[in-house]
């Protein structure tokens, strides 16, 4: 530990070097191959003078702190697939496959939002999926974007993907005829330029801008942190993925229903909340829906509606003074800009929301009505019972008709 910290210091102090000296800016790109060569000559001296090779003897096991042997050359090619077992690694090759795919896009815009370019999701699966298949010739590991080798390579300074090439050609050369030497390479050395690379990584300065702006966005950033940091990948990734889909079904099931009101000498309407000069139009509410209508959310649309016409007829404390116009509700303008489709479910709920407050006396008109919206209307016969004239290209001409009904 104490060395592993040793070295990350070195790391650590060449990089801030290199930052705050230009003449020093080689030591970024050199530093971890600098530290290597040391952790090397360092590891092959213990061993000759002391006899050693970093071992420690634990009750029952030894523990080796250097890597140790290393085969030279590439596993033999070979095109035999024993489809037999196949049925036995689909359920793990689709998770790996998951995992894998998840990571090397997390690490992606990670990196591509660190440094201004897009990343194509489809490019990337495509480049995976070929890279496994050809791996799978010579029996490699699954291949995937590495979380410790994008940071080395950000590191160092690497901009293309010609520092993959260059790296591929190295290790091949190395496999072939260098991996005597790495035998005596420390793990603490390697662990501190994984942890002194991967630290680059945790952008602080995105969570607090998460923080100011939205809690639950920064409480999934600091899930998914700890989640990967203390239980794996896969379990912190899922974990990360539960809660967001938690959030984003909640959030659609209690959509935001806001109250409009007008501003003094012009068609404008704005929130009640983000407007405190606004003017109620008399007999009319104006409420905006703030989500698609599904069968999750039309109970709680349909109530919060039901509720606002009671509060506003019977002038309830809570709400601003302005609100007080003694004049029951007649009419109800909804305002559908945010709703971009209904199901089934929400037009018999339209339907049924119709005929129940128009037995009430309060009629019921709707504003800015997508196309894709109107023509499921049309469809279910929706702006026939209710009357097309009750559908308004904007919220102003919406308060003008059921003004002009009103009088």
């Amino acid at each position: 530990l104490v060395m592993g910290l040793l070295w990350w210091f070195m790391l650590w102090s060449a990089r801030k070097a290199a930052q705050k000296y230009k003449r020093l800016s080689w030591l970024r790109a050199c530093a971890p191959l600098i530290v290597c060569t040391i952790g090397i000559f360092i590891g092959a001296t213990w061993s000759k003078l002391g006899g050693c090779s970093f071992d420690y003897c634990n009750p029952g096991e030894k523990q080796k702190y250097i890597v140790g042997d290393i085969p030279s050359g590439f596993p033999p090619w070979s095109g035999n697939f024993d489809f037999s077992k196949i049925g036995r690694c689909v359920s793990t090759a689709f998770s790996a496959s998951l995992i894998g795919y998840m990571e090397s896009i997390a690490i992606s815009k990670s990196l591509a939002a660190k440094h201004k370019y897009e990343v194509v999701p489809g490019q990337e699966l495509f480049a995976l999926g070929v890279a496994n298949i050809l791996g799978s010739l010579t029996s490699s590991y699954p291949v995937t974007g590495s979380f410790s080798r994008s940071a080395v390579n950000n590191m160092v300074g690497c901009k293309t993907n010609l520092s993959g090439a260059v790296t591929g050609v190295l290790v091949m050369l190395i496999l072939l005829v260098l991996t005597a030497p790495f035998k005596f390479l420390p793990k603490f050395c390697l662990a501190a330029i994984v942890v002194s690379s991967v630290t680059n990584l945790i952008d602080t300065a995105e969570a607090r801008h998460l923080w100011k702006v939205k809690k639950a966005d920064f409480c999934l950033w600091i899930l998914a942190f700890f989640g990967v940091l203390f239980a794996g990948v896969q379990n912190g990734l899922l974990g990360a993925i539960s809660a967001s889909l938690v959030i984003v079904i909640y959030e659609s099931v209690r959509p935001q229903i806001s109250v409009l009101w007008r501003l003094p000498e012009t068609p404008i309407y704005r929130n009640i909340k983000q407007e405190s000069l606004g003017q109620f139009v008399p007999g009319v509410l104006i409420v905006r829906l703030g989500a698609s209508m599904y069968f999750a959310n039309v109970s709680y649309i349909r109530d919060h509606i039901r509720k606002l016409v009671t509060e506003f007829s019977g002038g309830d404390d809570g709400l601003p003074s302005a609100a007080l116009t003694k004049t029951p509700v007649r009419y109800i303008v909804m305002e559908m800009t945010p709703v971009v489709s209904v199901d089934s479910t929400a037009v018999h709920m339209l339907e049924d929301m119709h005929r129940d407050l128009k037995e009430r006396g309060v009629r019921v008109a709707f504003a800015t009505v997508g196309n894709r919206v109107e023509q499921t209307l049309r469809r279910a016969g929706v702006v026939d019972k209710i009357g097309a004239h009750w559908f308004c290209p904007s919220v102003h001409a919406a308060v003008q008709f059921c003004a002009h009904w009103f009088c």
